[in-house]
């Protein structure tokens, strides 16, 4: 597939301060995604104790059974996620939608997690976890998101979705004073890690 470029004339800040208004306006801060994997049901919760945006301080915890784990991650605000693209999934978030989160073998799972980088634009991070235990077996900051809705496309080792991938040169956007490249950065799991790379025009 090739390297998808586009050009964003407007302050990247702009477009996604709307997803924390939608928070602020509905009320809505916390969510829970729910799965069914194989015989194995669990969810995971992300809450606020605050309710409070500001504070950053949402706290994720996995529930299977008996078994429960609060996850260490990254402190910040996260938003629920609504899966798009070509990849299944057997998860749903609070509002009843499908949620990017996959699996990958008979006990791991990876979660996709959107979080808060304000004034910059949201960032994506990928949580690969066994989904038996609730135990983290790797988390990565995958990079900042281009959109409200990013579409998650399978890809023969893995996934890949549509990053920021710096800015582009002036002489390049008509002398415009922002514009941002966007890229296809694929995402995939190698002996129990999460490994990334940057997809080019021959891919």
């Amino acid at each position: 597939m090739k390297k998808l470029w586009l050009l964003l004339l407007l302050f990247p800040s702009m477009a996604f301060a709307q997803d924390m208004n939608d928070v602020l306006a509905t009320g809505q801060f916390d969510f829970t995604v729910a799965c069914r994997m194989g015989n194995q049901d669990f969810s995971i919760a992300v809450t606020s104790p605050s309710k409070a945006p500001d504070n950053d301080d949402m706290l994720v915890r996995f529930q299977s059974g008996a078994a429960q784990s609060q996850w260490k991650l990254p402190q910040g605000w996260y938003f629920e996620l609504a899966n798009g693209g070509n990849v299944p999934t057997p998860c749903r978030g609070t509002k009843g939608k499908p949620y990017p989160l996959f699996q990958i073998s008979d006990h791991t799972a990876l979660m996709l997690l959107k979080m808060s980088d304000r004034p910059n634009p949201d960032v994506i991070n990928a949580v690969l976890f066994d989904f038996k235990t609730g135990e983290i077996l790797d988390n990565q900051r995958l990079g900042e998101i281009s959109a409200r809705l990013n579409p998650v496309l399978k890809t023969k080792d893995g996934y890949k979705i549509a990053l920021y991938s710096g800015e582009k040169p002036r002489s390049e956007c008509g002398g415009c004073e922002v514009a941002y490249a966007i890229g296809w950065k694929e995402f995939f799991v190698q002996d129990n890690h999460i490994a990334t790379r940057w997809l080019t025009q021959h891919d």
